[in-house]
């Protein structure tokens, strides 16, 4: 059975979702956002959480039930569900993005740690410049900077010519969402910088990034991750399909 989850749940969560970057996601938001927005939803069955935000339904685990689950999926009103490519084996085999879990270990600490946070436009601006897909600035900016504000997420940016978000952060994981260097910056060793930087500033957790197949490869084996697994997002299917 699929129950929804309160906050009176949050330790139970934390055990269910450790090491697992759709986890650190979940609970990452929740640390910025808390439990009673609307927009963020919890559930739980035996052995998956389900997390609905927006239309986005992430599930982080493998479901007890799989037809529950896809039943369960149209219910809330998912367009879409995003997990561990092992996790969603009975979905609809279409994906609409898929690629490799990368994961570095815990890192060590350079003593470098800071509290100072780079300005959300700075990295928006970069971030477009390098030609990465970004929403809207007033979407972006209201969400990261509330998530910097609440310490589940941080940035680093190299004088506005590169840099690299943890767009998710928790005391024992962290999500590397996004490196960017801009075209006329780039083979000078920026966006490593900024990846060592950034990591060495939070000693003592590891790192997840979610990558497309094949995506800088070599960027990443060089700072040390390690490809443990695949993801995808499939398409919610209708009930009649």
């Amino acid at each position: 059975m699929i129950r929804l989850l309160a906050q009176k749940d949050e330790e139970g969560l934390k055990e269910k979702t450790r090491h697992n970057p759709f986890g650190c996601r979940l609970l990452s938001a929740i640390e910025a956002y808390g439990w009673d927005r609307p927009f963020l939803r919890v559930w739980s069955d035996d052995s998956a959480v389900y997390a609905l935000q927006d239309s986005s339904l992430t599930i982080c685990g493998r479901p007890a039930d799989g037809q529950e689950a896809a039943a369960f999926a149209r219910m809330v009103g998912a367009s879409t569900v995003t997990g561990c490519t092992e996790d969603l084996a009975g979905w609809t085999p279409f994906s609409r993005q898929s690629g490799v879990i990368l994961y570095h270990p815990v890192a060590p600490s350079s003593g470098n740690d800071s509290d100072e946070k780079p300005p959300v436009q700075s990295l928006y601006r970069v971030l477009q410049a390098a030609g990465l897909l970004v929403p809207d600035f007033e979407v972006f900016y209201l969400d990261l900077n509330h998530r910097l504000r609440h310490g589940a997420a941080d940035a680093v940016l190299w004088g506005e010519k590169a840099c690299a978000v943890l767009g998710a952060l928790t005391e024992e994981e962290a999500v590397l969402t996004a490196v960017a260097v801009v075209p006329g910056a780039r083979r000078q060793g920026l966006g490593n910088r900024c990846v060592t930087t950034l990591m060495a500033q939070h000693p003592g957790i590891s790192f997840w990034a979610l990558r497309g197949s094949g995506e800088n490869r070599d960027f990443y084996r060089q700072l040390g991750f390690i490809e443990v697994g695949r993801w995808k997002t499939v398409p919610v299917e209708p009930a009649d399909s």
